[in-house]
């Protein structure tokens, strides 16, 4: 109890001590740029960012400290050691990977990959078992952050489904995590390094909160099993072959078997045939304060019957000073919620409803590879020259 109590207190002294580096400024300039495009992805679906942008990054940067000393704990505990040059050449192969798709630039890949290559070849000769152990002690404090933090950066989102409208929620978000790590040549003191995390998913069949708390589970199970397989082949090639092969591929299938059942399942953010249903209320907005929630069904407001979009702008037209609506909650059937403002007229609830017409719909779609966008280039710049050739 006495060393883990020492382990801790030197984890969080180390990680503390990262936001002096020059690298973990570098990795919070990239975050910040991750969370720019994703405000202007926000202005444009509603109309306004969820939360400023410095506070994206402050609280990215306050979970990734959390985040960062649990890894530091599991691998001084486990005494984990790295050589950088064998984490250099998984960074430039997880960068190529990424051309194909981004999902790629994920360790999980790299690591595996060059374990491999290091197996069969004998080259590069790297340290295979430390390798996947720093793989999945940083996939473990991915699954933590996800389940805390997954969801905090949801919005809404509409897609065509059998010629209906469904609707459903996008989320991303981005720590960057400094852990202690013993590196071979520096004796038998840890010293800091910095991982930058991320977590892109979409939820259609089920609810955000749901959705974060299944790929979380599924991230630390393929962590944890890693973890153990490379532990186990410190004294078995055969278990080195079988982490290796894992890291990629079990990581693979984890995305695979969430994007399969997005796919094939059934959406839960369907038109409701006797109101409106919300998919999203603003926040500050009059739905917030409503306590209005994902799911639930406006069925009427001031007595007047809603059952389209048009209904519930006509009726906000009026821009009444007080709201009497009838609500179908999920969990609680036909419920009442009230709304004073005899000072300022309401225009709008600031919510999203679920549209019955395909023109409201944000066809949400997958980009190419990068790869794929480079050689159409090269293959269209070369068609200008034969064609100025002529």
């Amino acid at each position: 109890m006495f060393e883990l109590k020492e382990i801790f207190k030197s984890s969080l002294y180390t990680v503390l001590s990262s936001v002096k580096l020059p690298l973990y400024w570098i990795v919070i300039i990239i975050i910040f740029f991750q969370y720019y495009k994703q405000n202007k992805i926000e202005k444009t679906i509603l109309k306004q960012s969820k939360q400023p942008l410095f506070l994206k990054v402050v609280s990215s940067a306050a979970f990734g400290l959390f985040g960062g000393i649990i890894g530091s704990v599991i691998i001084i505990l486990l005494r984990i050691t790295l050589n950088p040059k064998d984490f250099e050449m998984i960074f430039l192969l997880a960068l190529v990977l990424a051309l194909f798709h981004p999902r790629f630039l994920c360790f999980s890949y790299g690591g595996g990959i060059i374990s491999l290559i290091s197996l069969i070849f004998g080259y590069p000769h790297i340290n295979v078992e430390n390798v996947l152990s720093i793989v999945a002690v940083l996939h473990m404090v991915e699954s933590v952050l996800v389940i805390l933090d997954g969801q905090s950066s949801k919005i809404p989102i509409f897609m065509e489904r059998n010629d209906q409208i469904v609707g459903g929620f996008s989320m991303s978000r981005f720590w960057p995590v400094p852990f202690s790590v013993f590196v071979n040549g520096y004796g038998n003191f840890p010293l800091i390094t910095i991982a930058a995390l991320g977590y892109g998913d979409y939820a259609l069949t089920k609810y955000p909160s749901q959705k974060v708390k299944e790929t979380a589970g599924r991230l630390f199970l393929f962590s944890f099993i890693l973890l153990f397989l490379s532990q186990i082949s410190k004294n078995s090639l055969l278990f080195k072959y079988i982490g290796s092969v894992f890291s990629f591929s079990a990581h693979e299938f984890i995305i695979q078997w969430g994007r399969r059942e997005e796919s094939r399942g059934i959406p839960i953010f369907k038109p409701s045939e006797f109101g409106i249903k919300i998919l999203y209320a603003l926040p500050k907005g009059i739905g917030k304060k409503m306590k209005l929630k994902t799911g639930d069904v406006i069925i009427s407001i001031n007595g007047h019957k809603i059952l389209s979009r048009d209904d519930l702008t006509r009726v906000m037209s009026l821009c009444p000073n007080y709201i009497r609506m009838e609500v179908f909650d999920r969990k609680r059937g036909v419920v009442v919620k009230e709304y004073k403002d005899y000072k300022n007229r309401i225009k709008n609830l600031g919510i999203f409803i679920i549209p019955k017409d395909p023109e409201y719909a944000f066809v949400m779609e997958e980009g190419e590879p990068r790869i794929k966008k480079i050689i159409k280039k090269l293959i269209l710049k070369e068609k200008e020259r034969e064609y100025l050739r002529r």
